[in-house]
């Protein structure tokens, strides 16, 4: 399925009709955001409101039951008070990652600092490090645990190319050209199996060991 003009448009017209001025932002990110999408991929919609309780919720079920390929939304809802709690180095990656479509991210959130970057990049390198050890130890499919790494890695890539160069790459196709040899393995496919997910522990370790104490 595909989100076109016309579903962003029906989308956003049955959100202010539903929640009018309690709407105060909605985007798309994920696979749809990229352009690398299938059929059938989720569509990851953000939508920001004033206040999230159990009215809103039911009213946005509904709303997404009523459209068309309703039943592949996921993603993220939220009140503004909690947004602007949210821990940081998440919400930096929700306002980088997110295509607006209604409304900015930007004045819903608190400025970032590099420490910020610095946070997102060594709690993704600690994920992303105890599941390739906890794969090693004891998954019986080196193979497939390392291809459901890739996505991971990218996201790890990703945040460390930002943090080190301040440029944030929607695509892995923008994003291949700046990364370094070894990254670009990990993510293409160049390593599989037990080497992959090895590489990947080596490579999260060598982030974790020279992140700022």
């Amino acid at each position: 399925m595909e989100i076109g003009q016309s579903w962003r448009e029906s989308f956003l017209e049955k959100l202010q009709g539903a929640f009018g001025g309690n709407l105060l932002f909605a985007g798309l990110q994920g696979s749809r955001a990229r352009g690398e999408a299938g059929p059938q991929s989720d569509i990851d919609l953000v939508v920001v409101l004033e206040q999230v309780e159990e009215r809103e919720i039911s009213a946005y079920r509904e709303l997404l039951a009523s459209m068309e390929g309703g039943g592949l939304a996921c993603g993220f809802l939220c009140g503004r008070r909690e947004l602007a709690a949210w821990p940081r180095y998440d919400s930096l990656t929700l306002l980088l990652d997110t295509v607006p479509w209604y409304g900015s991210l930007q004045p819903l959130l608190p400025p970032f600092s590099p420490q910020d970057a610095e946070e997102a990049v060594r709690i993704a390198a600690a994920g992303l490090y105890h599941a390739a050890c906890h794969s090693l130890l004891f998954s019986p499919d080196k193979a497939q645990a390392a291809e459901e790494l890739r996505k991971p890695v990218f996201f790890l890539l990703r945040a460390r190319l930002y943090r080190d160069g301040g440029r944030f790459f929607q695509s892995r196709r923008a994003l291949l050209p700046e990364a370094e040899e070894e990254e670009r393995a990990l993510l293409t496919g160049g390593l599989s199996g037990e080497a992959c997910l090895q590489a990947v522990l080596r490579y999260c370790s060598g982030l974790l060991r020279r992140a700022p104490r």
